[in-house]
């Protein structure tokens, strides 16, 4: 649903759905769809957790 919200414009709220979802859902859920769709945000994540940056 997140990618179709995106997809029609609403990049913020398919954001804050994602965000929620994390929330509330076990990880491997949202993680796998959020990779399929936006992989840099998912390596940004992983980045942010480890003390890695990206350049």
């Amino acid at each position: 649903m997140a990618w179709a919200i995106a997809a029609a414009g609403d990049p913020e709220r398919a954001d804050r759905l994602l965000g929620a979802l994390l929330a509330v859902e076990p990880w491997h859920v949202p993680l796998s769809v959020l990779v399929q769709h936006w992989p840099q945000v998912a390596l940004r994540l992983v980045d942010e957790l480890s003390g890695n940056e990206r350049s």
